[in-house]
């Protein structure tokens, strides 16, 4: 079948291979249940036809690279009609093999039975789970499964090595009999990424104001990344992750960009999305949608001020050429700014000293550009919300950024200025966003402002 939404979608067929009685009842026939009987099941999940089930894991996934939709391994978790654990199965895309009798090549076939019974059963499917949330889940119940937050990190989630983790949209509930052509032996169960795709780029008439001076190269990274998780997501229109309700922020459940691999590199517009070097974003929404708790694209870069304040030498300050009179043309040395007031605005300063006993004459502080680096935040959903509320961050949406505008200089470190406030739409950065399913981008447009 073809899959044209976002969604992988796997038919988890029960299959009849053998009957052992282990019931009262003898007499199973035809169309009717026998609870308790021993049957198996099998796993049949659609590809497309031009790739192996170890690359894909959905079709026409036009905004998916294969990494994205590749399948490394599948968990099948069965439980009883009132939710208790049966088994856990875990299968390999090695244990795949095309169907002989598909027409349009995309239907694979699991060759390992997963045994079970016949009667009410209650299923959930995970694909490229870390192997300790896979083996956790074994010997729960399906309502403690439901409610239970997961601890999934940064690595865990966005390691395209290992594959993307995807689980189950809703619990699937089937009713398997002794035929194994009877339709209710045939299921659905519909899978989704446990995270966002988010992409940044730069118009090509992007617009650098503020401050003249030599603008680096953009880079983008990710912060505030949600680390707990449910593996079925919540009921719209909330789509409550653990952390959603208002004063239950807690800063060591979340992650910052910490190393070089987190920050990557703003390109110019592109005509195929999956050209662009993506980064992903777990599931992040939240009641009070204040600056300190939602999810935020963090975009980087070195500024060199073209005019520089120095001293005299006499106990007053003047303005030199960054370049032609001090010579400075290293991105990363570190810089100063102090701002006396609004109507005098802001000095720019490469000795320190200077810009101390300039912040002390002027009863004010300097701030410290580290490296040369300048700082602009944004944040996504910034429209209505194509889902989910505005500000929130739901799994397996695809974020395409572009940046439209950027004022110069931007802010000394990405921290938040004020967490307890929630975001004004183009309060840091300029940008069109567009809000795609991983079919279709949400496009939104920013304008960097410090």
């Amino acid at each position: 079948m073809k899959v044209k939404f976002k969604y992988a979608i796997m038919a988890v067929a029960a299959l009849t291979l053998g009957l052992t009685s282990c019931s009262n009842n003898d007499e199973v026939t035809g169309g009717e249940t026998d609870n308790g009987t021993e049957t198996y099941m099998k796993v049949s999940i659609n590809f497309p036809s031009t790739n192996a089930p170890q690359t894909r894991a959905t079709t026409e996934d036009v905004n998916a690279t294969d990494a994205e939709a590749a399948v490394k391994g599948v968990d099948v978790y069965i439980y009883t009609s009132s939710g208790a654990y049966l088994s856990h199965t875990n299968l390999g895309a090695s244990d795949f093999q095309q169907g002989a009798a598909t027409a349009n090549g995309d239907l694979y076939e699991a060759q390992k039975k997963i045994p079970t019974t016949t009667g009410p059963k209650s299923i959930l499917v995970g694909i490229n789970l870390p192997s300790a949330i896979a083996t956790g889940l074994e010997n729960q119940t399906l309502s403690k499964v439901l409610t239970t937050a997961q601890t999934l990190t940064r690595a865990q989630l966005t390691n395209l090595t290992n594959g993307i983790p995807m689980f189950s949209t809703a619990v699937v509930d089937a009713n398997f009999v002794a035929d194994e052509t009877d339709s209710r032996n045939t299921i659905i169960a519909t899978v989704q990424r446990m995270v966002a795709k988010v992409t940044v780029e730069k118009s090509s008439g992007m617009k650098q104001d503020g401050v003249e001076g030599e603008l680096g190269t953009l880079e983008f990274a990710i912060n505030n990344f949600n680390e707990r998780s449910y593996l079925v997501q919540k009921a719209s229109p909330n789509f409550e992750d653990p952390n959603w309700a208002s004063g239950s922020y807690l800063s060591s459940e979340f992650s910052d960009a910490a190393t070089t691999a987190d920050w990557k590199t703003v390109v110019t517009t592109v005509t195929d999305v999956k050209d662009l070097d993506a980064h992903y974003a777990a599931e992040n929404t939240s009641e009070g949608k204040t600056m300190g708790e939602i999810t935020r694209v963090t975009v980087r870069a070195t500024f060199m001020p073209d005019k520089i304040t120095v001293s005299d030498g006499h106990g007053g300050y003047e303005i030199k050429d960054r370049v032609s009179d001090l010579n400075i043309t290293n991105p990363t040395t570190t810089f100063y700014t102090v701002t006396a007031s609004a109507t005098s605005g802001t000095a720019y300063f490469y000795d320190a000293n200077a810009a101390d006993a300039y912040a002390q004459a002027n009863n004010t502080s300097k701030a410290t550009y580290a490296n040369g680096l300048c700082y602009w935040n944004m944040y996504l959903n910034k429209e209505t919300g194509e889902k989910g509320a505005q500000w929130d961050v739901v799994r397996n949406e695809f974020f395409r950024c572009q940046i439209t505008r950027i004022v110069a200089p931007g802010n000394a470190t990405p921290d938040v200025k004020d967490p307890t406030q929630k975001p004004d739409a183009e309060t840091n950065i300029f940008t069109n966003i567009d809000i795609m399913n991983w079919n279709t981008p949400i496009l939104s447009n920013y304008e960097l402002e410090p």
